[in-house]
């Protein structure tokens, strides 16, 4: 399981897409799957959402003008607003959703965690502390050979995060009507203005 988890690490950090997503238009994004080039000039959106002390982000895209949506969702700590992260589908808790007529895929999580309450050994862990010490943990056997890297880069203005630029890439199953085979999915970059929805307190009781 470590040997497993420490090659596909390895293989992220091989694999992270240096670029120059600041180039980019605000709102833009683009990448390459399969040989074919995909760029969309201003529809992309990005939400930073907080509920109950748990932090997403989620980069969302609908052109219908080409009929491609494309959606990036990761859970993140207080470093992504001021630092640079990386991610990966084996490693976080990251999924990318990709629909087009020329096909889609569906990346999620390879690893996946059992619930707490099954085991005492690994309760009150963080995701990366079970992971690396193999405490309920299991792999998915749809997302072998499968994966999806994440670097995200954040832009503040007056102390405040106002734009996320980074880039993306990975291995993927690209399905259709007339087949379904691994692509390469490499050249992604974004950038992207952000929009944040900070946790709201639970309401008390008879309130």
């Amino acid at each position: 399981m470590k040997r497993f988890l420490i090659l596909f690490c390895s293989l992220g950090i091989l694999s992270q897409v240096f670029s120059h997503p600041s180039q980019l238009p605000l709102g833009a994004l683009k990448f390459k799957l399969d040989g074919k080039e995909y760029y969309i000039p201003s529809r992309v959106q990005c939400v930073l959402e907080t509920r109950r002390g748990n932090s997403q982000l989620f980069i969302d895209l609908l052109d219908t003008e080409q009929k491609i949506k494309f959606s990036i969702s990761v859970n993140y700590n207080a470093s992504l607003s001021h630092s640079e992260n990386h991610f990966s589908s084996e490693y976080n808790s990251l999924t990318a959703f990709f629909n087009s007529p020329d096909g889609g895929f569906l990346i999620y999580p390879a690893v996946v965690l059992r619930p707490d309450e099954q085991s005492k050994d690994w309760k009150g862990l963080s995701r990366e502390e079970r992971i690396w010490k193999g405490k309920g943990v299991s792999v998915s056997k749809e997302m072998q050979g499968l994966v999806f890297y994440l670097n995200t880069i954040p832009v503040s203005s007056k102390g405040s995060l106002v734009e996320l630029q980074g880039s993306f890439s990975g291995i993927v199953k690209l399905g259709s009507r007339e087949s379904t085979h691994l692509s390469e999915l490499n050249e992604g970059e974004f950038r992207v203005p952000v929009s944040i929805t900070p946790d709201k307190p639970l309401k008390k009781a008879g309130k």
